[in-house]
């Protein structure tokens, strides 16, 4: 201060030398009373230091202020807090008073987490307070300042009345940073940053500034910038007295080598934080996601999404590696940061060093909600529970209760208590608050949050109005048939007035790759027209397929970088090697990989180490290679190379791979890649992380003396959520284990161990598909096939009636035929059934009914066949005998089959129906509860025989709400696609326009249950879809997908469909062909349109 000098505060002082606050606070309350009139503010109670600050609640507005009698500059630290207490009691302005000056750099980020939340900041600290101490003089010198003689006082008129600091952020609400810690060290190109500047007024009166930036021109050529009118053209804004304002802004380098602009005020230059390196930008790898179809999403997304400001908003982009759908992401951030979003971005909690946990994941919505740092959070309510429960008004607040606590849970009791407790309070924080809630890789995350994410969609739902919206994002690649995650990606794509869904495929045409390779790599008139023509007719649309063809010809130096693009080194070689492309990524990385080996033969040992731990990990940070006494010039190399990305944080500098597909192709190529990173850390004598997959996974990889696993040590692996990528080589160990420890564990507890078997085949099927499960399986009966006993026991034959099924599924008939027909016979022989166990009955009445269905799809006419039709009668007399209702079911289904494929012309083809209603009868009279999504699935079948197309609509409609809802729903993803084909089925078996939008909608279900499925049997949505066509008048597609049936059931194994199905689609094609609108009076199919024009599938 200038003239109440510190020994004029002394003297104010001496009579509270314990704590001299209290002299402060009551003159801060005298000022109050001055400018706002007696008994307005309210006193709170001491805190924690000795301290006390008052607030005041009127219908208008709700004022907090907060006094500081520090003798040296106020950092952020102490004064943060204030913003969780303001909005906990809904304060809407804050008034900070304080003796010493507070730092310019607090004052900035108070100010910018206040206009967050929509709050009002005014700062009264050294030469301010001093002024407003003089302005109510009169009423302050004789209690504070009786001594002091106002004379000859004047301030003298700043050349600059405000304070100005500008903040550049990237992306904020991380958890492990700090409230200081959200600034950008250094620029990406193409990733937007955010730049705030704030602004104080020190005058007592209003004061009129000017803002705006210099060198439009300059400006605009090396940056996107939003709003555009703020940077183009001044600025007018007004202050009150001693207000803070911020002006945000936001900006994407488009150049290399760009400079940050500097903002001015009153034309004085605002300088910039001193944090951030000007360097080149990282710019490899780092193209926007640009073509028609991409942009086409974007609008969509912010049409559909960002400019709904009444309900809740989902947008959801799915499909496999390497589509774009991360850039995409990216691109979908940065518009919802222009139209004012806060974002909740989980993207960058994937290099965390555990798996993101339930409490992970609240504990960052409330770091959002609140806007500010989870160590501040737990700072503030110290210093709140210090206050005396009774006194406290904050401490009524059930916020406060809320998020105090979160920080007593301990367990995942706790944890499920507090979600119930105050679940409904988040639910409506988020829906007064404007925020996008970003996940890239759902699939990423455990059931808990999957369950959580569902909850809170489902209350705000009902929630209007609703400020949040969603962007997920989801990579079919790892999706799990029938998990958690595939019912939740199926429940909220099915909804389109609430989710705008995309299944991103790749680019569309041509033209779109060009410009793609275009944008990113300036790649001129290297590739001619015929050749991406030809790129994108023979190999892949695939965006990262793109980029890795471009390194892969740099690599074989038929490519070379020149003056900002790509050049021609040897255009016979190049043209050459564009028709000799790897036709996968998988092959292209190959090459490219061996390039490195043959060039970079000293480092490959540490370069395979740095893979395996960042495979492991899911990312490194500097410290961890360090550790690992890994080169940095090796990180440098891959790189560049574009196997990896660098990622320079504020706090780490992160290490992983550039996608998620070379993190697969490592793992493929290099299997049991975990134990290179395992073997060495135990030969360093360190682990660099420490979680059960890790713990696990050591063991697995135990020495040879220590390599024993109990039944309950593989019970509990088994129960272990493992992060996708590591799937594939964890349930490999595990089995490995399994045939390791056959014989001990066998001898212990055979049901055990057979269904610890039985529990890993699942895993293998259903995550890493059928061509690793006929491997495990050929191991697997190789390893047992002499074991005493084992045919003794009915675990073996369920474990291999799941196995068979699988055979089935991929069409290896012969296969599953043979293997259970062998089992019975070693289990069973000539044994007489009714002499066995009714446990083992039921057993054998299942393995004749599928010995009988996988025997029939091998043949044209099962009807003929004896064998065939003496597995399904045994069956049934068998089912019959023992009363068992569920194979009674079963097997009246299964011989409605054998005349659902006959054509209309069969005089037999009606035994479907008696046969089908038999079987629902035998539902309907109970005890065969667990076929209920079959029985309705039955009726819609049946509905459509009969040809009452709102009858089937109906039963189709029920089957699909009873999937999610039933007790006895199974194999959700298979039936989900069979009741959309057929909901789509029923709306055209009586074609009307009214029903489009429904039609429409099934079928793009169907087609999404169909790529989630990776169905062989796509030809039905095909024979739908041409219908369909016709009926839109669009004669050509209809014609075109119908080829398409037709080529895809002529290469089908399913021989007792081939036949009916082809001669159904061959005479749909006559109507195609002369779109004739006469009805055929000889179709084939059991199931047409009403009028007469076209077949429907028998599904």
């Amino acid at each position: 201060m200038i003239y109440l000098t510190k020994e004029h505060w002394n003297n104010i002082n001496e009579e509270h030398m314990r704590n001299k606050g209290i002299c402060f606070e009551n003159l801060v309350k005298k000022l109050l009373i001055a400018e706002y009139g007696k008994a307005v503010f309210q006193g709170t109670r001491e805190s924690w230091d000795g301290s006390k600050d008052f607030y005041y609640y009127s219908q208008q507005r709700k004022y907090w202020a907060e006094c500081k009698n520090y003798a040296s500059n106020i950092d952020l630290k102490v004064l943060a807090s204030t913003l969780i207490m303001a909005q906990l009691s809904k304060i809407d302005t804050i008034l900070y008073y304080s003796y010493s000056a507070i730092n310019v750099n607090t004052k900035a980020k108070l100010l910018l987490n206040a206009s967050r939340k929509g709050k009002t900041i005014y700062f009264y600290d050294d030469t301010v307070l001093e002024q407003k101490i003089f302005q109510y003089w009169d009423y302050i010198r004789e209690d504070f300042f009786p001594e002091f003689t106002k004379e000859n006082i004047h301030f003298e008129k700043s050349e600059y009345n405000f304070e100005a600091k500008c903040l550049l952020y990237g992306n904020p609400l991380d958890l492990e940073t700090t409230m200081d810690g959200y600034e950008i060290k250094h620029l990406t190109l193409f990733k937007m940053f955010e730049m705030d500047i704030c602004i104080i007024n020190r005058e007592q009166s209003s004061n009129r500034i000017n803002f705006g930036f210099k060198k439009w021109a300059q400006l605009k050529a090396q940056f996107d910038v939003f709003p555009e009118h703020m940077f183009k053209s001044k600025t007018e804004i007004v202050l009150a007295p001693y207000e803070g304002r911020v002006i945000r802004l936001w900006l994407i380098p488009i150049k290399e080598n760009c400079t940050i602009p500097n903002p001015y005020i009153n034309n004085r230059q605002i300088g910039l934080p001193k944090n951030v390196e000007f360097k080149a930008l990282e710019s490899r790898n780092k193209g926007r996601l640009i073509g028609q179809s991409y942009e086409q999403y974007l609008s969509n997304f912010k049409k559909n999404v960002l400019f709904d400001t009444i309900k809740l908003k989902i947008s959801i982009f799915y499909g496999n590696s390497g589509t774009g759908k991360s850039k995409l992401f990216q691109e979908c951030l940065n518009s919802s940061k222009v139209n004012g979003y806060d974002i909740v971005d989980f993207g960058s909690l994937n290099n965390s060093k555990n798996l993101l946990s339930i409490q992970d994941f609240i504990q960052k919505i409330l770091v959002a909600i609140y806007n500010i740092s989870l160590d501040m959070l737990e700072e503030m309510i110290k210093a709140i529970k210090f206050q005396d429960n009774n006194d406290s008004f904050i401490m009524k607040q059930p916020e406060y209760c809320m998020l105090a606590d979160i920080f007593d849970v301990t367990d995942n009791t706790d944890m499920q208590k507090w979600i119930s407790q105050y679940l409904d309070l988040i639910v409506l924080k988020l829906a007064k608050c404007k925020f996008l809630i970003a996940i890239d890789n759902v699939q990423f995350f455990d059931n808990e949050i999957i369950d959580l994410l569902d909850s809170i969609c489902t209350r705000l739902i009902v929630t209007n109005p609703c400020n949040t919206k969603f962007l997920l994002t989801f990579n079919v690649d790892y999706i799990k048939k029938d998990s958690k995650v595939s019912r939740f990606l199926s429940k909220y794509t099915s909804d389109a007035s609430l989710t705008y869904t995309e299944h991103i495929t790749g680019f569309k045409s041509s033209q779109e790759c060009y410009e793609f390779l275009q944008e990113s790599f300036s790649i001129g008139e290297v590739f001619q027209k015929t050749d991406i023509e030809y790129i994108v007719k023979n190999l892949n649309r695939n965006p990262f397929y793109l980029e890795q063809m471009i390194y892969w010809l740099q690599e074989k130096q038929v490519l070379e970088p020149k003056e900002n693009s790509y050049k021609i080194r040897n255009h016979i070689l190049f043209k050459h090697l564009i028709r000799n492309i790897p036709n996968t990524v998988y092959d292209i990385l190959l090459e490219r990989w061996n390039y490195y080996k043959e060039h970079s033969e000293s480092e490959i040992e540490k370069a395979i180490i740095l893979f395996s731990a960042i495979h492991l990990y899911n990312g490194l940070t500097k410290m961890d290679i360090d550790e690992l006494k890994i080169s940095w010039d090796i990180v440098i190399e891959l790189e560049r190379l574009g196997f990896i990305t660098i990622e320079d944080t504020f706090y780490h500098i992160n290490v992983k791979f550039r996608h998620d597909l070379i993190d697969k192709f490592f793992a493929k190529m290099y299997p049991s890649f975990s134990r290179q990173t395992i073997k060495y850390e135990n030969k360093m004598s360190i682990v660099l992380r420490s979680n059960d997959t890790r713990h696990y996974l050591g063991k697995l990889y135990g020495d040879e003396n220590d390599s024993l696993l109990s039944n309950k040590q593989i019970s509990e692996m088994l129960l272990l959520h493992v992060d996708s990528r590591l799937c594939y080589e964890f349930y490999l160990l595990v089995f490995e284990k399994i045939l390791k420890n056959f014989e001990h564990n066998y001898s212990e507890n055979k049901t055990i161990c057979i269904n610890n078997i039985y529990q890993v085949m699942i895993f293998i099927h259903d995550i890493l598909g059928n061509e690793v499960m006929q491997k495990s399986v050929d191991e697997l009966l190789h390893k047992i096939k002499n074991v005493h006993g084992l045919f003794d026991c009915i675990e073996y034959g369920k474990l291999l009636l799941y196995i068979s099924e699988a055979y089935d599924s991929m069409g290896k008939y012969q296969e599953a035929v043979r293997l259970i027909k062998d089992y019975q016979e070693k289990a069973f022989g000539n044994q007489n059934e009714k002499s066995l166990s009714i446990e083992q009955q039921k057993l054998i009445s299942q393995i004749y009914n599928r010995l009988h269905v996988y025997s029939r799809h091998q043949v044209a006419t099962p009807l003929e066949n004896k064998d065939i039709m003496d597995y399904l009668n045994k069956s049934s007399q068998i089912a019959d005998q023992i009363q068992d209702a569920v194979m009674q079911y079963v097997n009246y289904s299964d011989r409605g089959y054998l005349y659902y494929n006959l054509p209309l012309s069969n005089k037999y083809h009606n035994k479907t129906i008696l046969y089908w209603e038999k079987a629902c009868n035998i539902y309907e009279n109970g005890n065969a509860e667990a076929k209920y999504i079959n029985y309705l699935r039955k009726k819609t079948q049946l509905a459509l025989l009969e040809g009452d197309s709102e009858k089937a609509v109906q039963a189709a409609e029920k089957g699909l709400e009873e999937i999610d809802i039933s007790p006895y729903a199974y194999q959700q993803t298979f039936f989900k696609w069979w009741f959309y084909h057929a909901l789509a089925e029923a709306y055209l078996l009586c074609y009307n326009s009214e029903n489009t939008e429904d039609i429409e909608k099934s079928l793009e279900r169907a087609h999404f249950y169909s790529d989630l499925l990776a169905s062989n049997k796509r030809f039905y949505y095909l024979q739908l879809k041409s219908v369909y066509m016709y009926y839109l008048k669009r004669y050509d597609d209809a014609i075109e997908l119908n080829n398409e049936a037709i080529k895809l059931i002529e290469s089908s194994n399913y021989r007792i469909k081939i036949a009916s199905i082809k001669k159904q689609l061959s005479e749909n094609e006559v109507v195609f062909n002369l779109i004739l609108r006469e009805p055929q009076h000889n179709l084939s199919s059991q199931i047409h349109t009403s009028d007469g024009l076209f077949n429907l599938p028998c599904m």
